[in-house]
């Protein structure tokens, strides 16, 4: 342990041998394994332990086929996998550098195992063909800007490559499966915008991530501030950290998802209980899967090893699971939706997420397209332009491709809005959950949808829904006073016919003396006769 994180948090110290539980097995639920299949990558990335060489002199190598196949099953009988299960095969290394990766996505389609890629994109075997991916939840390629200049700074891969790569990709993976995600580092910033509209372009699914130290030690050592400060200063050259203080006033020392939701499987089928662990780390691996049974695997996680200790004290699971982009960057990654009715209504199971650059402006053009080929037979579609903030858009063209190639156009004045209509094309939306109904059915290859939008800002937002509490406030409150105005009239009213009650009942009482009076006096004369 560095001396000087012993000397700032001396509680740790003693706790790391202790047997007490950082977790109880009910906090404990598996729901995501990364299987490592290849221990090898081509890029050179200094933030990770693969690409800078720190873990180079470790063993390492792709996994056999048979070997990968015994894991497998073995995860089936201590039944941690299965189809509710997220499993993908990477970690540290690169899987399409296995030379049998063919095999190894062989297996998992003789097993109906669905799982998840993540490539640099810049190698595709010869043998991947789009029957071996049929099972696939996602593929991501992950860039680390939008030139040659950044790939030279991070990853050094040719950066042409990888753009073709993802052409030839986007072809051969399932609809709606492929997706980019563009690391933000302060040196290519300037290239995000050029990035969003070229994937938008090409109808192809981005996304705009922050990179983190992967390096434990080297998280637990900034967080705590006890970092070699060259190298400290090295990191703020090229990652966004001035988020990094604010938001550890609000960590969460009791909750790590890594270690309560994840297992992690390396190329030779030992077990990690943490998958930001590297070989360099003595808490590395906890022993074979073959070795190991369910229940020493909770119990391992429940308690932990010494290091999760530290993590967790420094914050590091809650910098990971919240390292959000700049509220400057945020700007290219502003989603929008389609929801899609199969049959059974609309609902999150079915849905395309698409991300848009805004710019901000009063009449800021966009292009969105839905890939709606997973989709057999589509009965309607829904259009949730944002969520979260208040918008107006403007609708110029809805162009409907369909399997059988035929292009369709939706006139907007056929759609169903939860706005105001200001006019044919154009809608006001003063709601923060917004949606179009797009009247269209059958077999859809996907929707485009060209026009203009204004998205208010958090603030006006804000301020609006502040002004509609406020009108709606005042409604109740005028609600309130008619309803005890119109129970002051009943009230009232209750006082008026409450003699009236009182006379009839008297005149009732009297009419029935009366008539018994008679029915007496009938009988008596009856009897007085016999």
């Amino acid at each position: 342990m560095n001396p000087v994180y012993e000397e700032q948090h001396p509680s740790l110290k003693d706790s790391l041998s202790d047997n007490t539980t950082l977790f109880s097995a009910s906090d404990i639920d598996i729901n995501t394994v990364y299987y490592e299949i290849s221990g090898i990558c081509n890029a050179k990335c200094p933030y990770c332990s693969t690409g800078s060489g720190a873990t180079k002199g470790k063993p390492r190598r792709f996994i056999p086929p048979e070997e990968f196949d015994r894991g497998l099953n073995r995860l089936y009988e201590l039944e941690i996998l299965n189809d509710d299960v997220f499993l993908g095969l990477f970690n540290w290394g690169e899987p399409f550098l296995h030379p049998q990766l063919n095999e190894i996505l062989g297996t998992l389609k003789e097993a109906g195992q669905r799982f998840a890629l993540s490539t640099n994109g810049s190698f595709i075997p010869d043998s991947l063909n789009s029957q071996l991916l049929e099972n696939l939840s996602y593929l991501r390629i992950s860039l680390p800007g939008f030139s040659q200049r950044s790939y030279d700074k991070i990853h050094q891969l040719n950066f042409g490559t990888v753009l073709h790569n993802i052409d030839v990709l986007n072809e051969l993976v399932p609809p709606g499966t492929l997706e980019v995600g563009i690391f933000a580092y302060k040196f290519n910033i300037t290239e995000m915008a050029e990035a969003c509209r070229y994937f938008n372009n090409k109808n192809i699914r981005y996304q705009i991530l922050m990179p983190h130290l992967t390096d434990l030690n080297e998280a637990i050592e900034y967080l705590t501030e006890t970092m070699n400060p060259v190298k400290k200063q090295m990191i703020e050259e090229d990652l966004f950290t001035d988020h990094i203080r604010p938001l550890m006033l609000h960590k969460n020392g009791e909750y790590c998802p890594f270690l309560q939701n994840q297992l992690v499987l390396d190329e030779y089928n030992n077990v990690s209980i943490c998958c930001v662990l590297d070989k360099n780390s003595e808490y590395y691996s906890i022993g074979s899967i073959f070795e190991r049974t369910k229940e020493d695997l909770i119990k391992l996680k429940t308690q932990g090893q010494g290091i999760c200790k530290r993590c967790l004290s420094a914050g590091v699971p809650y910098w990971y699971s919240h390292n959000y982009l700049p509220e400057e960057l945020q700007v290219f990654n502003t989603q929008t939706y389609c929801y899609i009715n199969t049959g059974e209504g609309f609902s999150e199971k079915q849905k395309v997420a698409y991300n848009i650059y805004y710019q901000g402006g009063l009449n800021t053009l966009f292009r969105v397209f839905f890939d709606l080929r997973r989709y057999p037979d589509v009965k309607s579609l829904r259009w949730d332009p944002i969520e979260g903030q208040l918008c107006s858009v403007k609708i110029d063209e809805i162009q409907i491709n369909s399997k059988n190639g035929e292009h369709l156009y939706v006139e907007p004045s056929m759609l169903e809005i939860n706005g105001i209509r200001l006019s044919k094309k154009e809608f006001e939306f003063d709601t923060i959950d917004p949606w179009v109904v797009i009247p269209v059915e059958g077999p859809l290859y996907g929707v485009t949808i060209l026009g203009s939008w204004r998205l208010k800002s958090i603030g006006e937002t804000v301020a609006n829904l502040y002004q509609q509490i406020i009108q709606c406030h005042k409604k109740i409150q005028s609600l309130e006073q008619t309803v005890i105005e119109r129970n002051a009239q009943i009230d009232s009213l209750n006082r008026q016919i409450h003699p009236q009650e009182q006379e009839i009942v008297d005149v009732s009482s009297a009419s029935t003396r009366i008539n018994l009076d008679g029915s007496y006096s009938f009988i008596h004369r009856i009897l007085k006769r016999r």
